[in-house]
């Protein structure tokens, strides 16, 4: 094995932004109700001290909404945030401290990189790509010699970070940088010395390739332009854009803007099924760093916990190392270096987020921490509502 990477590494990682599957897309239906701690025992029970076996089902949503608005207020965090959580019918839940409210407009960091996907996974079910898709279908700088490991990438390995292609040019955080040619300096860092698809390596580069083959493919010049049509398509993320550095360089792993209720929409949407069809959603959450697939440089090293990566969203896994458990608890989350921290939870049927923007690198000690500390009532309250 090669050595991973250090924590520090690991936090600036999050804000830069294989194994295949034949698994099914999660769906109501086929999810189940169990769920792992963070030491991997049952965590769908209710929080230490509440018991809620005598009240009823009025008088426990009340108490366990005062409960969580005041976890919330009395959270010792760095910066004030809000917690929206939902099911399939809508919000059954949201609370914000101080300042932070659903409106309150934050920097995305890496929780853009489940809307990048999905974005790109349009252009997919629209015809313009395929998962298979190379660079130099669409890209005319890029090679096709089959010699050159370049001409071996695949759309799919780009969206799992398993392509090999490790390094970032700083262009990438320059905002007067031509996107195209920043994707230019990408390809010119040279050949990936080992096989595309055998190796994770979280990297802004992967989704900077992705992007400028979608907006080849799809024949306009830039990333706004395909971001645009999508929002005009779906409604999600209105008057919100990938601006970061630039919006004409925009980061595609980590450089939008966004409210808690615009990343809600897009989460329920995404959880109802109405984005994607039922084939593209099984691609989207399949594991990509399975068996065969050595995890390099990964974040979440740092946290002790045994996370695989999908297309541009995190497969959680709560145990040290990874558990074929882990899989069929179908929790899936994009959290960002500055904490915010959604996620789609199928096996418990809710989803949500904690919106905030803290430092950089407090992902371990924001959204994330904060949300398992009170996760067991936040699912009481999702059974009682």
């Amino acid at each position: 094995m090669r050595p991973t990477r250090p924590l520090a590494l690991a936090a600036l990682l999050f804000s830069a932004g294989c194994a295949q599957s034949t698994d099914s897309p999660p769906s109501l239906e086929d999810a189940d109700d169990s769920g792992e701690s963070r030491n991997g025992d049952s965590d769908d029970s209710p929080a230490d001290g509440d018991d809620g076996a005598d009240a009823g089902p009025a008088t426990r949503v009340a108490e366990l909404t005062s409960e969580l608005a005041a976890r919330i207020d009395g959270y010792a965090s760095q910066v004030d945030f809000t917690l929206i959580v939902g099911r399939p019918s809508g919000t059954f839940f949201e609370h914000g401290r101080g300042s932070s409210t659903s409106a309150t407009e934050y920097e995305s960091a890496s929780t853009s990189k489940l809307v990048t996907s999905v974005v790109i996974l349009s252009l997919v079910e629209r015809g313009y790509l395929t998962l298979d898709s190379h660079p130099q279908d669409f890209i005319a700088f890029w090679t096709a010699d089959p010699a050159d490991g370049r001409s071996q990438v695949t759309l799919r390995q780009l969206l799992s970070f398993t392509s090999g292609l490790h390094e970032e040019p700083f262009c990438v955080n320059l905002p007067f940088s031509n996107f195209a040619e920043c994707v230019e300096s990408i390809y010119e860092l040279g050949p990936p010395t080992i096989v595309p698809g055998s190796e994770f390596y979280y990297s802004s580069s992967h989704m900077q390739v992705a992007g400028l083959m979608a907006h080849e493919a799809r024949g306009v010049t830039s990333w706004s332009e395909v971001f645009d049509e999508w929002k005009a398509l779906t409604g999600l993320f209105p008057g919100r854009d990938y601006d970061l550095p630039s919006i004409t360089n925009p980061r595609l792993a980590g450089g939008m803007h966004w409210t808690g209720n615009d990343y809600m929409e897009f989460l329920r949407s995404l959880f109802q099924g109405s984005l994607l069809t039922p084939a593209l959603r099984a691609e989207l959450f399949a594991d990509r760093t399975a068996a065969g697939v050595e995890i390099v440089a990964s974040p979440v090293q740092g946290i002790g916990e045994g996370w695989h990566y999908a297309l541009g969203n995190w497969i959680e896994c709560r145990s040290p190392n990874w558990l074929a458990s882990c899989a069929s608890r179908q929790r899936y989350s994009s959290p960002g270096a500055y904490g915010a921290y959604p996620f789609l939870d199928f096996g418990q049927g809710i989803y949500g987020i904690v919106s905030q923007q803290g430092p950089l690198g407090s992902f371990r000690d924001g959204g994330y921490d904060f949300y398992v500390s009170i996760e067991p009532l936040v699912i009481e309250l999702a059974g009682l509502e």
